[in-house]
């Protein structure tokens, strides 16, 4: 089974890094001469690469459809109507037992 790769965001720069070759390949060698550092990228074009990211990530978004939608938020308003009317109903119940056994 093969491994997926991920690139890391670099803590300093906030950019991402390009792979590294394999050990011992000519790529490795090359880049390793002529190692040239990219500018630090400025806030508002971290901002920009921000956005741009989240872009792509709404885009692997799987969203629910209107009818699951709707039917979960008729369960939740259904399941909170109940429990506010079972806790207000024990809150009176309460209430009257301990206003009887003050008075």
């Amino acid at each position: 089974m093969a491994k997926k790769k991920v690139r890391k965001l670099s803590a300093a720069q906030g950019q991402k890094r390009p792979e590294a070759p394999p050990a011992g390949s000519d790529a490795q060698k090359g880049a390793s001469e002529s190692a040239v550092t990219a500018p630090a990228l400025g806030p508002v074009a971290r901002f920009v690469e921000y956005l741009k990211d989240v872009k792509v990530e709404f885009g692997k978004v799987t969203w629910a459809s209107k009818k699951d939608t709707i039917g979960l938020t008729v369960a939740v308003l259904a399941i909170s109507i109940f429990f506010a009317a079972f806790l207000g109903m024990a809150d009176i119940v309460l209430s009257k037992l301990i206003g009887l056994m003050l008075y």
